[in-house]
C-alpha cells in the first residue's frame, strides 16, 4: 500500500513531469482520464497529421487504463490468445500496439510520451527517436532529474534509444513510419513509471510473457533519482 506521503509526491513528481514536457514542447496535447481506444489514437492521429499535409511535429501526453501492450510479433505467438486470456482475467486486457518492441504495462502511474514527426521529405527513424529522447531528457532535467539516452550497459531488451538513469533502464523507445503520397510520417513513443507497484508489473510481464512461449529473464532494480523512484529493469 502507499503511503499518502509517498503517494503525494508520486502526484508531485507527475505534475512536474507534465509541466515540463508541456514547457519543453509548447502545444503538446494532454490526453488524461477514462475512455476507450487510447492505444490505438497514437495511429490514428499519424494517419490524420499525415493525411493533413503539413510538415509539423506535435506531443501527447497521455495516460491509460490497465492493459499489457504488445506488438504485432508478439501477438503472433503461438500462445499469445493463452496468455491475453490469464492476463485479462488478472485485469490487464491485451492491446496490440502498430510498433514494435517487448511488452509494456499501461495503467494511472505511467506517463506516456509520443512524438509525431511529419514532413514531405524521408527522414531517419533515428531523427525521431533522437527529438523524443531529447525532450524526455531535457523535462527531466528540468524537475532536477539527469537522464540519460542511447544503448545502456545494464538493460533488458536493449536498444539504441533507451531511456535510463546511472546505466539502468527506465524505459524503452519504440516506433513506427508510414508514407502517405508525398508525405512521411513516424511516432516515436515512451512509457515512463512514475509511481505505482512497478513489482507486480514485472511479474504480469514476466508471466504473460512465458505463457506466450518467450523465456524472459529480467532482474528488477529500483533506480532512486533523489527522492523519486522509478522501476528499473535489467
Amino acid at each position: 500500500m502507499t503511503s499518502s506521503r509517498s503517494s503525494a509526491t508520486a502526484d508531485s513528481l507527475w505534475d512536474r513531469l507534465v509541466g515540463s514536457l508541456s514547457a519543453e514542447f509548447p502545444g503538446a496535447a494532454r490526453d488524461f482520464g477514462s475512455r476507450a481506444g487510447k492505444i490505438a489514437h497514437d495511429a490514428e492521429l499519424l494517419d490524420r497529421l499525415i493525411a493533413d499535409g503539413t510538415g509539423l511535429e506535435h506531443l501527447r501526453l497521455w495516460d491509460n487504463a490497465p492493459h499489457l501492450v504488445i506488438s504485432k510479433r508478439l501477438a503472433r505467438l503461438a500462445d499469445a490468445d493463452r496468455a491475453a486470456a490469464w492476463a485479462n482475467n488478472q485485469g490487464y486486457p491485451v492491446a496490440v500496439r502498430a510498433s514494435g518492441g517487448t511488452t509494456v504495462v499501461h495503467r494511472p502511474g505511467v506517463l506516456n510520451v509520443s512524438y509525431f514527426r511529419i514532413s514531405d521529405r524521408p527522414f531517419k527513424l533515428t531523427a525521431g527517436f533522437d527529438a523524443l529522447c531529447a525532450i524526455i531528457e531535457q523535462a527531466a532535467r528540468t524537475v532536477g532529474i539527469q537522464l540519460e539516452t542511447g544503448r545502456l550497459a545494464s538493460s533488458y531488451c536493449s536498444g539504441s534509444h533507451d531511456i535510463g538513469w546511472r546505466g539502468r533502464k527506465l524505459a524503452g523507445t519504440a516506433g513506427v513510419s508510414r508514407r502517405r503520397g508525398a508525405m512521411h510520417g513516424g511516432v516515436f513513443h515512451a512509457s515512463l513509471v512514475v509511481s505505482g507497484d512497478w513489482r507486480r508489473d514485472l511479474d504480469l510481464i514476466t508471466q504473460f510473457e512465458r505463457l506466450s512461449g518467450l523465456v524472459p529473464s529480467y532482474r528488477l532494480k529500483v533506480a532512486r533519482c533523489g527522492r523519486n523512484s522509478f522501476l528499473s529493469v535489467c
